[in-house]
């Protein structure tokens, strides 16, 4: 009876441990959804209204969640805009580093990065409206000027060691940071990007991709003090 009750009770504590751990991971993974469905639902709300024309109320309704949703994942509206933006960051970076392996002499390289590039900024809506939006948000508001400053530093960096690797592979050791060499290649997007929208006949699909193959090479062999 005694070794009995051990066995049934050493049961039912794997059987509890067992529900509380399938408990834990559907919460986890219902955080995870919701999370997913709000920055979705974020996504449409700030392409709609600009950043300071959405508010997170809206963000709720658009999701289907009540507001209180919001502020469990996202203590203030800036927040739930910057984790949009790392987000969509570290996705560009991604997309750009599978699309350069696939290729193989450094020129080809460059120049598939380049023209990725531009398309994904043609593609992907008003996205550098918001973000732009938001640099001249920052701008007014220093408190806001930090983490934006950490976000962009992200994509920065992922741009500059797909860069720095794609030059080692050609055995070119670049005179000129690729830390800068890529932020040459993010203000030549942004800036011929404004200018696009403004004018869209006046720029070639091929302007962008060319200028940032002949940018990255000439900063690889100049040195910038």
């Amino acid at each position: 009876m005694f070794l009995g009750g051990i066995h049934i009770s050493s049961t039912i504590l794997i059987v509890t441990a067992m529900s509380s751990e399938r408990v834990r991971r559907s919460r986890v993974e219902a955080a995870t959804d919701t999370r997913r469905r709000l920055l979705d639902a974020a996504w449409v709300v700030f392409a709609r209204r600009g950043y300071e024309g959405a508010s997170v109320q809206q963000v709720a309704e658009e999701a289907g969640f009540t507001i209180g949703a919001i502020y469990s994942h996202f203590r203030t509206k800036q927040e739930l805009f910057l984790a949009l933006l790392e987000e969509r960051f570290a996705t560009k970076v991604g997309d750009l580093s599978r699309l350069v392996d696939g290729t193989d002499s450094l020129d080809r390289q460059m120049e598939a990065l380049a023209h990725r590039f531009g398309r994904l900024r043609e593609t992907e809506g008003d996205w550098d409206l918001l973000a732009a939006e938001f640099a001249l948000y920052a701008a007014r508001h220093p408190e806001a000027r930090p983490p934006l400053a950490d976000r962009q530093c992200q994509l920065r960096e992922g741009l500059a060691q797909l860069i720095a690797a794609r030059l080692r592979e050609s055995s070119i050791e670049p005179a000129t940071s690729p830390s800068l060499i890529a932020a040459a290649v993010i203000a030549l997007g942004d800036g011929l990007g404004a200018m696009r929208r403004l004018e869209p006949d006046l720029f070639p699909d091929q302007l962008f991709s060319t200028a940032v193959h002949h940018l990255v090479l000439a900063l690889a062999q100049t040195s910038v003090p």
